[in-house]
């Protein structure tokens, strides 16, 4: 009697023949035994005697040699594959192959031209090379059955690729960097990556190259991406030879193709063919939509909170996260904070404004941009968001090396385990109305793998400029001035999708000219100052010692937004404008992590929003004194949660307060000039 299991396969085993028979459009189908054989007894067999170097097995007949291959019966096979060799010489731990095809087919090819899921096992064991992972880069299931391979003790992931005129989607290349690199790390390095697509060029290629540009650690300094597709095209000559594929390595790594020469085609492929040669059989994969977004962008102001960057799969993020809160946090605080852990500050009130005097404060403005972390990895640049969602940038960061005799020097390594807190912003010159996008780092948490909080400010100040921005500049200087020197580098710091900046802090005594002549000047918009302890540490969370002030007019609070449940409205539009529309929607805030209403509270709408467009949504408001209502300003796409009830209470206290221009001037002042705390400040001259 067949077991349950036996039946279930045996089940699977008919439809996916069945499935296989349709797509494939064969003119004859498989025999029983052959059925049986595919799903019973693995790809060729237990019973088989097979060669370990050839992977052949002898219990299926061979067609005659000398018989041409129909091209009706296997009419799924990709163009060029019978001729294509089989794969590559290894890179690293990574083999470039073609895709295999079940030994179910073998029954209709000559013996040289089998190529299954064991032989391939088997042939780079005889040459020394366990194989522990298989990545496939099909969108196709006619080929071969995954649990060929698992039967052999071998993992199969398949990332889905379009192929013919589709480079891999960045997503399509995180998903594969981070599973293929974690599964180099559990095994040690101890086994092999097999790596297909139908031939074993473009897009295997492509994800190779991309695999050993995000592992320059190993190599001492960034590789270029000429580099990395000579690597390629000596492993598997001739290499990537599509444009596409070439193209989109380059422009994604911000790098020019000055002096690449295009590979020729492979010998067993067609000028003709070349379009068809990355085509799998299957149904169309859906788009993405990314480059449609990018396209929309076209013309649309560009906008601070700008979604920025790549997708990153689920585990990935977590990693990231996690690695942020180590950190930040102690060991008492990473058992119980899992959300977004940067320092916050509070509102400057009459309630804490005498800290002034009792602590040496700086002083900068504050911008109205977006808040983030920039974690900088040698695999990349993770952006995370208050939201804490987590997405990866292509940015460059180097770092600073020992020459010989043990000076600092520059080397072109990069970064490791480099945390900066700061904002981004979009400056817009006044003149010729360009604009470009600018992260302000105002501070460092973590310095390649070491973490600096408990180092005060000043100092964790200073290392932004010295250890982050020093080093771009001075490869920015050797890209630009010692090419010949440096040949592996044409990269482009233009066309990264944001600039990086230290933002500037200026002695207490400096507040006047930063609020009149400073913030007038600016690129982007400010909403007021930030007064930061020089002394402090890095403080996660709630920073009592960390005070903002904002213009009266722009104080504000982020709420999530709802409407009652028997609304009065006047219709769809009007933007809730006037006393009834006021009185229609509520505000919600958080306490302990739980919903907390505003009781009474009411929100104006300007007369082109549409309220019911934003409920459920965190929109910042600011309080109108006179009419006793909150006024919408905008809506916070960078948060997922409303502020909190406490921090409500201050921004309200703040607001009463209603602590003015020259009121902050004065004040300031007198604890600068009387206080001794700020003696070895006075002497230096403002700035502004």
């Amino acid at each position: 009697m067949v077991n349950e299991n036996g039946v279930e396969a045996y089940k699977r085993a008919v439809e996916e023949r069945k499935a296989l028979f349709q797509e494939a459009k064969r003119a004859r189908l498989m025999s029983d035994a052959t059925e049986t054989t595919l799903e019973g007894r693995g790809d060729e067999g237990n019973t088989a005697s097979t060669s370990r170097a050839s992977g052949v097995s002898s219990s299926t007949q061979p067609m005659d040699p000398n018989k041409d291959i129909k091209e009706e019966d296997l009419s799924f096979v990709p163009k060029g594959w019978f001729d294509c060799p089989p794969c590559g010489e290894p890179i690293g731990l990574f083999i470039p192959s073609k895709v295999p095809l079940s030994a179910a087919y073998n029954s209709r090819l000559p013996a040289d031209k089998w190529y299954t899921p064991r032989s391939i096992i088997e042939s780079q064991k005889a040459l020394g090379r366990d194989i522990g992972l298989v990545v496939n880069l099909t969108r196709s299931k006619v080929y071969y059955n995954a649990r060929q391979f698992e039967e052999l003790g071998v993992e199969v992931v398949t990332i889905e690729c379009a192929g013919r005129g589709e480079a891999p989607t960045p997503e399509q290349v995180n998903a594969f960097w981070y599973t293929a690199n974690s599964y180099c790390t559990a095994t040690q390095n101890a086994k092999h990556v097999l790596v297909h697509c139908t031939h074993g060029f473009n897009r295997t290629g492509f994800m190779i190259c991309h695999m050993l540009l995000r592992s320059p650690l190993s190599f001492q300094r960034y590789l270029s991406v000429k580099e990395v597709i000579g690597e390629f095209a000596k492993s598997r000559p001739p290499g990537i030879y599509k444009p596409l594929y070439l193209d989109t390595l380059f422009k994604y790594y911000h790098e020019n193709k000055n002096g690449f020469v295009m590979p020729k085609l492979p010998t067993w492929k067609s000028e003709k063919d070349i379009e068809d040669d990355d085509d799998d059989v299957g149904a169309p994969l859906e788009s993405t939509g990314e480059a449609g977004k990018e396209k929309a962008k076209d013309g649309e102001p560009m906008q601070h909170d700008d979604l920025l960057g790549e997708e990153i799969i689920g585990q990935h993020k977590e990693e990231v996260k996690n690695l942020v809160r180590m950190y930040i946090l102690n060991q008492e605080e990473l058992g119980r904070i899992h959300h977004f852990p940067g320092s916050q500050p509070v509102s400057f009130s009459r309630d804490n404004m005498q800290m002034l005097e009792e602590r040496r404060y700086y002083v900068t403005w504050k911008a109205d941009g977006t808040r983030y972390l920039l974690l900088l990895m040698q695999d990349g640049v993770y952006i995370i968001s208050r939201s804490f969602d987590v997405r990866r940038l292509q940015l460059r960061f180097p770092l600073w090396g020992l020459s010989k005799d043990k000076k600092p020097s520059f080397k072109f390594t990069p970064q490791n385990g480099t945390l900066l807190d700061g904002e981004m912003v979009v400056d817009e010159d006044a003149y010729s109305g360009e604009k470009r996008r600018r992260f302000y780092a105002y501070d460092l948490i973590s310095m390649d793998g070491k973490k600096i909080t408990d180092l005060p400010f000043k100092q964790r100040y200073a290392y932004i400029e010295d250890y982050v921005v020093v080093p771009r500049k001075l490869e920015q200087h050797a890209i630009g001035k010692e090419k010949e020197r440096y040949p592996y580098h044409m990269y482009n710091y233009d066309d990264e999708c944001f600039a990086i900046r230290r933002k500037s802090f200026y002695p207490l005594h400096s507040c006047k000219g930063v609020l009149s002549n400073l913030i007038p000047k600016l690129l982007h918009e400010s909403d007021g100052l930030i007064f930061q302890d020089w002394e402090d540490r890095y403080v996660p969370l709630t920073c009592h010692a960390l005070l903002k002030w904002k213009y009266s007019h722009l104080n504000s609070v982020d709420f999530k937004l709802d409407v009652k449940p028997e609304p009065s409205r006047k219709g769809e539009g009007g933007g809730g404008e006037g006393e009834d529309g006021e009185n229609d929607y509520i505000l919600v805030l958080s306490r302990g992590g739980r919903p907390q209403v505003l009781e009474g509270a009411k929100v104006r709408f300007p007369n082109h929003i549409n309220p019911l467009d934003y409920l459920g949504r965190i929109v910042e408001c600011s309080y109108n004194q006179e009419r006793d209502t909150w006024v919408f300003i905008r809506e916070r796409v960078d948060k997922e949660t409303p502020n909190d009830y406490n921090v409500y209470m201050k921004v309200l206290k703040s607001i009463k307060d209603n602590i003015g221009e020259e009121e902050v001037v004065e004040w300031t002042s007198k604890a600068a000039q009387e206080n001794p705390l700020y003696e070895r400040d006075r002497n230096r001259k403002s700035a502004v």
